[in-house]
């Protein structure tokens, strides 16, 4: 599974970067460009955990809206029931 296999890179970031200091990025694509400098991970696995950032974040984009969407009430163009 790819959670599982993501989820074990994070981890080898978290030990052998973040905890000894020698990473030092807040962010997960910042913490993946370090740790793949400095050999914690390789480039395929560094390329594999940026992929499945990339699509966990479009997964959770899904819920963004435009202004106009949020307004509650039904303004121009609102249909019954929305």
């Amino acid at each position: 599974m790819l959670s599982t296999s993501a989820e074990s890179l994070e981890k080898r970031i978290r030990v052998d970067g973040v905890k000894t200091g020698r990473v030092t990025a807040l962010d997960l694509p910042g913490q993946i460009g370090e740790a793949v400098s400095l050999g914690i991970l390789s480039e395929a696995e560094g390329a594999a955990l940026r992929d499945y950032d990339a699509k966990v974040s479009n997964l959770l984009s899904v819920d963004d809206f435009a202004p106009h969407e949020l307004c509650a009430g039904g303004g121009a163009g609102a249909t019954p029931g929305s």
